[in-house]
């Protein structure tokens, strides 16, 4: 359960701080930019911070720090050590494909190879299967070692130590406070139980004033929902997203009706859940594909069929309209839906709905 005490504090304390509400705009590149300049303008904190992260080594560099180098977050250099490469991810949960893809990029480099971190909130290491550890941090199947912004705080406040109180040092003192409450809200998004809702109870949400972090707690909660449903069930494909300002989750999986490729899934979003399927063979945009669509919908009336979800839904499930009429809502160019109206689904629900869709697939 979500501790809204905490989750209270470290939201009201974060919109307190000045440095919080430029971070708001520009997430990443907030953090990777005062980072860099917090390697630029007080060297000897910051390799208190970042230099036990990296090995010793004659890389023939400058000391630098460098943004977006071949698209990574942030590159540090040390002329007596190996470089240290930080993606960082803040209000969002990270991509181990993306890391695969810079780790490529990185193994073709010439001259010392560099070291690698992801700076993430508290779990991501859990949630990508971290598999061993390096000193204090766990390390992932592709070689990124995990530093939670949590753990990061403390390395800069213990490299801060007893510095003057000028503006510089008390920045990153401020900065060292930001990131531990953003691991706070961060982490407050985990699934710790199926019998959680899949959204983050409006209660918890009133308790932070930004739209913009409320809106990035709600995807992120998002992701970690379909990472469940796609831990459960990896033959189908989950995904998440926020569509006009609201979560969506959805699962779907290939299937076949008379020798026609589709995919069939369901889409929980604001209330409602959806039925839908993607026909490619149909596809088209305007009135005459809609009509076409609905049409073949028609012949097969179980691929839209609530009532063996009833159970997992916890009751009748009636099928709403659509303004305008119709029995079916569309996306072109090629995806129609059904819908039903369920608040508050938890977890555990959904992973039941996909448990029936996937046995009704199966059975085919």
């Amino acid at each position: 359960m979500i501790d809204e005490d905490s989750l209270a504090r470290a939201a009201s304390a974060l919109d307190s701080e000045p440095l919080g509400r430029i971070m708001f705009g520009q997430r990443e590149l907030f953090h990777s930019n005062l980072l860099a300049w917090f390697f630029d303008a007080l060297p000897t904190a910051a390799d208190r911070v970042f230099g036990e992260l990296t090995v010793a080594a004659d890389s023939g560099d400058d000391r630098s720090a460098r943004r977006e180098e071949e698209k990574i977050d942030l590159m540090l250099r040390w002329p007596d050590k190996a470089p240290l490469a930080i993606e960082n991810k803040v209000f969002s949960l990270p991509d181990m494909s993306q890391l695969d893809r810079y780790s490529d990029v990185l193994d073709k480099r010439r001259g010392v190879s560099a070291r690698r971190v992801l700076l993430s909130a508290s779990g991501a290491a859990t949630a990508l299967h971290a598999d061993a550890t390096d000193g204090a941090l766990p390390i992932l199947p592709n070689g990124w070692r995990v530093l939670t912004y949590g753990q990061l705080a403390a390395r800069i406040e213990s490299a801060l130590g007893d510095a003057p109180t000028d503006y510089s040092h008390d920045t990153m003192r401020h900065y060292a406070s930001i990131a531990r409450h953003i691991d706070t809200l961060v982490s407050a998004t985990a699934v710790e139980s199926d019998e959680e809702t899949a959204w983050l109870p409006s209660s918890a949400l009133r308790l932070i004033s930004s739209p913009q972090v409320q809106q990035a707690l709600m995807k992120v909660r998002a992701r970690r929902v379909a990472e469940r449903i796609s831990e459960e069930y990896p033959d189908g494909w989950a995904g998440a997203t926020l569509l006009h300002a609201q979560p969506l989750v959805e699962w779907r999986v290939p299937a076949e009706r008379d020798g026609a490729r589709i995919e069939v899934g369901w889409q929980y979003q604001e209330g409602d859940l959806r039925r839908y399927v993607i026909a490619p063979h149909l596809t088209g945009r305007g009135k005459d594909a809609r009509l076409r669509r609905e049409e073949w919908a028609d012949r097969y009336p179980d691929l839209f069929d609530f009532q063996p979800l009833e159970a997992a839904l916890g009751g009748n499930a009636v099928i709403q309209g659509f303004r305008g009429g119709g029995s079916y809502g569309h996306f072109d160019p090629d995806f129609l839906y059904q819908r039903v109206r369920r608040n508050d689904l938890t977890v555990r629900q959904l992973l039941e709905v996909t448990r029936t869709l996937l046995a009704s697939v199966r059975s085919r």
